[in-house]
């Protein structure tokens, strides 16, 4: 099974994309996500790097109400 660590920004957002996340905005190298749903609209915030830090992959899950194994199915 894949795990969270040591994914790229890319992976991260193709990832976040099949859950219905559109781009919104990018400045500098943070790019701003939303979804709507049912429960009211979800913004996430994802770094461009090479790799994102596990600190920061559980914040994003945090702000975006997604669970690990949600995010592990589509990576």
């Amino acid at each position: 099974m894949t795990s969270l660590r040591n994914i790229s920004s890319r992976k991260l957002l193709s990832a976040l994309k099949k859950l219905g996340f559109v781009e919104i905005s990018q400045k500098g190298s943070h790019i701003k996500m939303r979804r709507i749903t049912p429960r009211g609209i979800d913004t996430v915030i994802v770094p461009d790097h090479k790799v994102v830090s596990m600190g920061v992959i559980q914040s994003i899950l945090e702000m975006g109400n997604i669970s690990e194994r949600e995010i592990l199915k589509h990576i």
